[in-house]
């Protein structure tokens, strides 16, 4: 039997074609997390709290801050208030007037596991019954090259001129940013005072930044994730690399994040057994947004066995 030249010749652009819809759907789809037996895997309970306006120029200076040089001289905020969260969440709220409207604080539990190829994040946490009908997580990741972040954790990005905080002006919308992206910073913040283009390439070639995931769950459709990272301002990346799975599960949220252990882009940071991170935690409950929201201390992660407060477990 002779082949069909006419035949093969239009078989031969189809092939192509599909080839190439192929490749745009694995780049298009983030990667689903797989079926972690969150069983077996240890878990860390934190309590998160609501942050009122304190910022990281808050936190040193002396006359507002009684811990500030504590913070100057390497100390953490964990060091002196791990265990009051619950407190310093409800005098917060009583100052920023929303006590009477929202718990000042709530439970958050993580796990965190992994294997050669991916890194796993599930956190869950208190849904505010049947009105709640959706929620939002965040976690910040450092491996170590922002100091900022591993003596506050979150407050490393966060300074007194962003989005309704004090030294805003009005309708300033300025996202959160890191010290090192600013040549000059105040008490107020760091303004405009961004460094030039070239500067802030160096500084995230140097993994001067902070990576960030964010899931946006609801009761009533599948749930959205992005990534990004932060240096001069919060950076989203145009195709988030993280699965996503969620859901409410009675009286919890359960959020499932995983990603590629090393990814050859900008702006993501790679996890490897020799490194300790140190994360950082938020959620925003149905209705809230801004700074209404409950943040985390720092907290510790590696993923060999050593002293941090998450060991993530290996997945054979």
């Amino acid at each position: 039997m002779h082949s069909n030249p006419i035949i093969f010749a239009s078989v031969r652009p189809l092939r192509r074609l599909i080839t190439g819809l192929i490749s745009i759907i694995a780049v298009l789809c983030p990667p689903v997390a797989v079926a972690v037996d969150w069983q077996t895997i240890p878990a860390l309970e934190l309590t998160l709290f609501h942050p009122g306006k304190v910022s990281w120029e808050w936190l040193l200076t002396p006359a507002d801050h009684p811990g500030a040089s504590g913070i100057r001289g390497g100390s953490t905020c964990r060091t002196c208030h791990d265990g009051q969260q619950v407190d310093i969440g409800a005098a917060l709220a009583k100052i920023d007037g929303v006590g009477e409207r929202r718990p000042a604080s709530l439970t958050l539990k993580v796990q965190t596991a992994w294997d050669q190829q991916h890194f796993y994040l599930r956190a869950s946490w208190p849904s505010r019954g049947a009105a709640d009908k959706s929620s939002q997580f965040t976690v910040m990741f450092d491996d170590g090259q922002v100091t900022e972040a591993t003596r506050a954790g979150c407050w490393g990005a966060c300074h007194d001129d962003l989005k309704g905080m004090p030294s805003a002006a009005s309708g300033d919308i300025r996202s959160k940013y890191l010290v090192a992206s600013r040549s000059r910073v105040t008490r107020q913040g760091g303004g405009d005072n961004i460094k030039s283009p070239a500067e802030l390439a160096v500084l995230r070639a140097q993994g001067k930044f902070l990576e960030y995931w964010q899931a946006r769950i609801s009761a009533s459709a599948p749930p959205q994730v992005l990534d990004g990272y932060i240096l001069d301002q919060r950076h989203i990346n145009p195709q988030s690399a993280v699965g996503v799975q969620a859901k409410q599960d009675g009286d919890h949220w359960i959020v499932e994040l995983s990603r590629p252990l090393t990814m050859d882009t900008p702006g993501r940071k790679t996890f490897a057994t020799g490194t300790t991170y140190v994360l950082g935690f938020a959620v925003h409950t149905s209705g809230d947004e801004g700074r209404a929201h409950y943040v985390s201390f720092g907290y510790s992660l590696k993923l060999a066995p050593g002293s941090a407060d998450l060991t993530a477990t290996r997945m054979e």
